[in-house]
């Protein structure tokens, strides 16, 4: 069908929204299992930081091997945050905070799209 990529994309976006208020009915503490099989409690999870309800949804314009790398970079943030105790960030976080890093970097961005032409 000609809308399926669409469907597809409105799946995602249902799941993900679900899982996320999934993880707000959740105890606000993590627990965690040692190597030895004893279990420890941490910091509270916090949940994510804003609901699906306060994103815009925008289309990115890049070329494939631009967003390869976008998409190996995200899960190279996966490890990162997971390192952190974060485990599950929606997608709606990593691509806010992809936003506001770009926004503070713009002779960064600049100098990338000068290089190009």
């Amino acid at each position: 069908m000609a809308f399926d990529d669409l469907n597809d994309a409105l799946d995602e976006q249902d799941n993900e929204d679900t899982d996320s208020s999934s993880d707000s009915t959740q105890s606000d503490t993590t627990e965690t299992t040692t190597s030895t099989g004893t279990s420890t409690e941490t910091e509270p999870s916090g949940g994510p930081a804003f609901s699906f309800d306060d994103t815009k949804q925008e289309a990115i314009y890049a070329r494939p091997s631009s967003l390869d790398e976008l998409g190996d970079a995200l899960a190279e943030l996966d490890l990162e945050l997971r390192n952190r105790g974060l485990r599950d960030v929606p997608k709606r976080e990593k691509h806010d905070a992809l936003a506001r890093l770009a926004g503070n970097h713009i002779e960064e961005l600049a100098d990338l799209i000068e290089a190009e032409r």
